[in-house]
């Protein structure tokens, strides 16, 4: 198992309502499983493993970019992409690893059609602060969208 690093940046290793005193010690007592290091390549692990798991981090995205499948538990944004199990139960996760085992890993093409369908399907826009365009530009971007999915004539507009 690797740490966020923002787990540590930000609480400095201290217990948090996701960290309990004894969590480490406790994780690091389950046969087969190691702590590794926060500071350690993330692309050193995924090349050396066989798959990456996580709940939703960017590990599993970059271990299909590198060829090898990826297990998430949880709804990243990339639960569909190609080479990504997406796993619910145990029995799930049993499946996922045994298809891992025989060879399952996605295709480069695979991966690259889905990016352009990505691209094409999406809006672009932030949640955040943004340097390029204000909060009121942003909500705009995203109510056009939204309006444009859920209008029969592109051209109808909710607002009036």
């Amino acid at each position: 198992m690797k740490e966020h690093p923002a787990q540590v940046g930000v609480h400095g290793g201290n217990a948090t309502a996701a960290r309990y005193p004894g969590f480490y010690r406790a994780i690091a007592g389950i046969p087969n499983v190691r702590l590794i290091p926060v500071g350690t390549n993330t692309f050193t692990l995924i090349d050396r493993a066989k798959t990456t798991a996580t709940v939703t981090g960017t590990a599993a995205w970059e271990s299909i970019m590198r060829g090898k499948a990826g297990i998430v538990f949880g709804y990243p944004w990339f639960m569909h992409a190609p080479g990504i199990f997406r796993v619910t139960s145990v029995e799930e996760c049993k499946r996922a690893y045994a298809a891992i085992a025989e060879g399952a890993r996605p295709r480069q093409e695979d991966i690259f059609y889905y990016l352009h369908l990505l691209e094409r399907e999406s809006i672009r826009g932030s949640l955040y602060k943004s340097v390029i365009s204000s909060a009121a530009e942003e909500a705009a971007t995203m109510h056009r969208a939204i309006e444009k999915a859920l209008c029969d004539d592109p051209g109808a507009s909710f607002a009036g």
